[in-house]
């Protein structure tokens, strides 16, 4: 699944690179595994799927979790009741939305307040 799009969450795990595929039928949902082909039929509150993020990137803004920076951020997608932080590692942590905020950063400002 397209990662940049998509958070794919299958039983509270973020499980987006893994799917190739995903059908959603009435109040459940059927995904298809990237690695094996199978395709797995789940309640729709055990496989939640999110798309169209609002993307911060580092140095836009910072992006706290619990009121703590997350550093080594690369960027942050917003989804509706998620937020996906991928760092400069190339891993990714899903937390929820509530517990993220967004503060801006001032790195963008041209005048200086000496």
């Amino acid at each position: 699944m397209d990662f940049e799009k998509y958070l794919i969450l299958v039983k509270g795990k973020d499980k987006t690179k893994k799917i190739k595929s995903f059908n959603r039928r009435g109040n459940s949902v059927d995904i298809t595994y990237s690695s094996n082909g199978k395709t797995y039929h789940f309640a729709q509150k055990n496989a939640e799927i999110y798309k169209d993020p609002l993307v911060i990137r580092a140095g836009q803004s910072i992006v706290l979790v619990n009121g703590k920076q997350k550093h080594g951020m690369q960027y942050a997608q917003f989804f509706e009741r998620h937020v996906r932080i991928v760092f400069s590692s190339s891993e990714s942590a899903v937390f929820n939305r509530k517990n993220v905020q967004i503060v801006e950063s001032g790195l963008g400002d041209k005048q200086s307040n000496d």
